[in-house]
């Protein structure tokens, strides 16, 4: 069950060796995406790594296979791997441990969407779901901001800003968190700039597969609409409603590395 300690759950792997406290774990159980920029096993930032069908590995030149950069793996195990679209303006800089910079219209990182992502909605059987996502923004107010979505009919799933600055997680059963702290049942004003971890939790929301509209970070998935201003270093999913001890669990095994 862990140890509770100032509202952190930690496991016996969470000391080290002279029995002291270390950086809380990320929560795994129903994870089914972890994406992290900062992580060379989720994100390569070279033009010599390739995937020739065998994961990304080393070449001096190009053998004619994808190019690792152009992709943001899942580290989850279930192949939920993203592809950049259209290029720039979405740059990767080291800063903050790894994170990617979004700046413009017409670009985002699209899933592939595996089975792992279908009927998280409760009414089709599913647990629910949890989002966690560690951003900044740079555009501030006036317009629409996405930090991550799809379309599916009346089933969709939503995290982003309101021109007014307001957050929103679309669909009922839905609960807001930043930075591991539950802040609202539907909406809250963004708490200014600097790194923050996103998060909702939804019990009724719906798949996020969609033959033609594939899960979107940092864009609607027509790549057009919302477009994120800021940055982005980690996004996770859950099949499962996470605790306020294990998304403040995530928020601190983080925020040393945002600063925060």
């Amino acid at each position: 069950m862990g140890i509770d300690i100032g509202g952190n759950v930690f496991e016996a792997t969470d000391f080290n060796p002279s029995g002291e406290a270390a950086s809380p774990t990320v929560v795994t159980r129903g994870l089914v995406l972890h994406l992290d920029a900062g992580n060379n096993s989720s994100y390569i930032n070279t033009s010599n790594y390739y995937d020739c069908g065998y994961g990304c590995q080393y070449y001096s030149s190009n053998p004619g296979c994808t190019n690792c950069n152009t992709r943001w793996v899942d580290m989850s195990g279930n192949g939920n791997d993203g592809t950049i679209q259209n290029g720039t303006p979405i740059s990767y800089s080291d800063g903050s441990g790894g994170h990617f910079a979004f700046g413009a219209s017409n670009y985002g990182i699209q899933m592939t969407n595996s089975s792992s992502l279908i009927n998280l909605k409760t009414s089709q059987g599913g647990s629910g779901l949890t989002i966690l996502i560690w951003a900044k923004s740079t555009g501030g107010t006036g317009a629409w901001r996405k930090l991550i979505g799809n379309w599916d009919g009346d089933n969709y799933i939503d995290l982003y800003q309101s021109p007014s600055g307001v957050w929103h997680q679309d669909g009922s059963g839905e609960t807001l968190y930043v930075d591991g702290v539950n802040v609202a049942n539907d909406s809250y004003y963004m708490p200014g700039t600097g790194w923050h971890q996103w998060g909702a939790t939804n019990s009724n929301a719906g798949t996020l597969t969609n033959p033609t509209q594939s899960l979107t970070i940092g864009n609607e998935p027509n790549l057009s609409s919302y477009p994120w201003i800021g940055d982005i270093a980690i996004v996770q999913i859950y099949n499962r409603i996470l605790s306020t001890d294990e998304i403040l669990q995530n928020y601190n095994n983080g925020r040393s590395r945002f600063g925060v």
